[in-house]
């Protein structure tokens, strides 16, 4: 087998396939997915992956920023490249398609839906606390209000999320499902996408939202500004920030036109700058001029 180039996606391989891409005079390039921020501190193990390199992969513009200021790579060597999604992975049901969607899946009422691991980074917890805040303010939105939460995580965080939800008395109004094969379907048919993430490398999720037309209300961190415009694609908050992401639900909860507004914004913006097709051909530029 002849290899013309190598593309590592963490920093361990980049190390191993760095040394051996050294050895052989093969290029190697290499994306940096990482949420957590300790992976972009400047430690040995870091800068060595980065030296090895002959060019960089970003997940989003914030990402980048980080790999050159902390890691000290060159700006010029470096490119960002988002995720992205295709029309043909959402469901296309005659009519209204959220409707369809909710008929499908057997949900009543306003959907809200996150989806995500359910470690603290991902913001599970700032929800519920947004929610039991909500269930004060706005008790009748919340009687037709439910939050769904998509993704698996160790026992532990299972048992953190049911006990906070327990303690905030809000067992009827959120449900883990824990992992599931179709996500698109739950995001067809939720009417406000919920992901208040502590960081976020870039988050496919809310381009997923914004192809099905979902509004989105979200956290200012990490790659996610590059997705969401705030107040014209959808809500960012400060992360952590429950009482601030109650008060922007409750005015979505009670804002159709709103909500319905940032929902056709968001799918024109990831039309426009997150189809996957689009991602390949930057990509594939990457590949080609380092040959």
């Amino acid at each position: 087998m002849k290899i013309d180039i190598v593309h590592a996606h963490c920093e361990a391989s980049a190390l191993y396939a760095g040394l051996a891409c050294k050895l052989t005079r093969k290029p190697i390039i290499g994306t940096y997915h990482r949420s957590e921020l300790r992976y972009y501190q400047p430690t040995l193990k870091n800068k060595l992956s980065a030296w090895l390199l002959n060019h960089y992969i970003a997940i989003s513009n914030e990402r980048k920023l980080r790999m050159v200021n902390q890691l000290g790579i060159n700006d010029k060597k470096t490119t960002t490249i988002h995720g992205g999604v295709e029309l043909s992975e959402v469901p296309q049901p005659e009519g209204n398609a959220t409707q369809a969607a909710k008929d499908k899946l057997a949900l009543n009422g306003r959907i809200l839906f996150s989806a995500g691991h359910l470690g603290p980074i991902k913001g599970h917890d700032d929800s519920i606390e947004a929610l039991a805040l909500l269930k004060q303010k706005s008790p009748k939105v919340l009687d037709s209000t439910h939050l769904y939460i998509a993704g698996d995580g160790a026992p532990q965080d299972y048992e953190r999320l049911r006990t906070h939800i327990r303690d905030k008395g809000l067992e009827d109004k959120i449900t883990l499902l824990g992992q599931v094969t179709n996500v698109m379907d739950w995001m067809q048919a939720c009417d406000i996408f919920l992901q208040p993430s502590r960081e976020e490398g870039f988050g496919l999720v809310f381009i997923e939202a914004g192809i099905c037309h979902k509004p989105t209300l979200a956290t200012q961190v990490g790659g996610i500004p590059d997705i969401i415009i705030n107040e014209e694609t959808g809500i960012l908050v400060p992360p952590e920030s429950p009482k601030v992401l109650a008060e922007k639900l409750d005015l979505l909860l009670n804002n159709d036109s709103l909500a319905q507004k940032l929902g056709e914004q968001a799918h024109q913006r990831t039309l426009d700058h997150f189809l996957l097709s689009d991602q390949i051909q930057k990509l594939e530029k990457v590949y080609r001029d380092q040959l």
